[in-house]
């Protein structure tokens, strides 16, 4: 029922809604109808929407997907909306428990409100306009890594990088934050794994019941670990703090080699043995792209020649990774 009511705006209100209202193609009571729609949408959304806290209450307490958005919602799984999937694509997943999840942060480290749930192989986006459903796939995805900061469970340390410092994040009882010196950043890269005895005389517990929640209050997640496990969320950037600290200090010297095709001709080259690629990349190498770019990066700051950048070539064999470059000009025979 649409009921007629006077209101008194001002004037440059009115203009802006007469434009909107010919922009639009409508008239003035429905743009007003659809403001007041969407604000009264955002406001229920907003008490009904459960915070993290709650939310990792509820994953702590083995509770599944349909228990938590049933109770967010107040109405059945099946009756909520979603873009991007159909009831069917996930509803396989709606009695799984929640295994992970994931919030956005604002610039200053506050939580926008918007998060993920994972369970079986669904995740489950909850955003400040829609609902997304997306495939559990995506969770490896690099775009979705620099968005989605994990909250439950807990990360053991993390690495923050704003552009004034960098911070370490620890797990343990003291909840330490640590700024970064090369001596400390080796001791991250290459020593992981037990983080009970790290130690700082301030701490993270005031900015977050989580690691996950307090990190991005120190700057942009970089890389953190599981265990011994690294996942580098912003790879440039990693590599980047790895050169500054001089991680990934080699003796250009040490890995200087030849290449010799099948046809005979030798090539400079340099092979770098698999355990250092794994101690520069932070991980074993795959062969992608980007990895291949960061072990460039580190001949290149050791002091190896400018064809380093555009080389001819590389190779992998049970000895390591290598690249190589011009031909060596052969002495004549005489």
């Amino acid at each position: 029922m649409i009921t007629k009511r006077n209101f008194n705006i001002e004037d440059s209100q009115y203009e802006w809604l007469r434009k909107k209202a010919f922009d639009e193609r409508t008239n003035q009571s429905a743009v007003l109808r659809g403001i007041l729609d969407r604000a009264m949408a955002a406001e229920n959304k907003e008490a009904t929407a459960v915070t993290i806290a709650n939310l990792i209450q509820a994953a702590e307490a083995g509770r599944t997907l349909r228990q938590v958005l049933e109770a967010a919602y107040d109405k059945p799984a099946e009756e909520i909306g979603v873009e991007l999937a159909d009831i069917n694509d996930y509803e396989r997943d709606l009695g799984e428990r929640i295994i992970r999840i994931y919030a956005v942060f604002d610039g200053s480290g506050k939580p926008t409100g918007d998060v993920a749930l994972v369970a079986g192989q669904t995740i489950w986006q909850d955003c400040g306009t829609a609902n997304i459903v997306t495939s559990i796939d995506e969770e490896a995805e690099e775009a979705f890594m620099q968005t989605w900061v994990r909250v439950y469970p807990d990360m053991d340390a993390v690495f923050v990088h704003n552009n004034a410092y960098d911070t370490i994040l620890v797990t343990n009882a003291a909840k330490p934050t640590l700024s970064v010196e090369p001596g400390l950043f080796r001791e991250f890269v290459d020593d992981p794994g037990d983080w009970r005895d790290w130690n700082s005389p301030d701490n993270w517990a005031e900015h977050g019941d989580t690691i996950g929640e307090a990190a991005p209050k120190y700057g942009e997640i970089v890389a953190f670990y599981d265990g011994r496990e690294l996942t580098v969320v912003d790879p440039d950037r990693w590599a980047e703090r790895r050169l500054y600290y001089g991680a990934d200090r080699i003796d250009i010297d040490e890995y200087a080699t030849t290449y010799e095709d099948a046809s005979g001709n030798a090539f400079e080259a340099f092979q770098i043995p698999w355990t250092e690629v794994t101690r520069i990349l932070g991980e074993r190498h795959t062969g992608d792209w980007e990895q291949d770019q960061a072990l460039i990066r580190a001949l290149r700051a050791a002091g190896a020649p400018d064809w380093i950048e555009e080389f001819e070539g590389g190779w992998c064999d049970e000895y390591g990774w290598g690249v190589f470059g011009p031909a060596i000009e052969q002495a004549d025979e005489k």
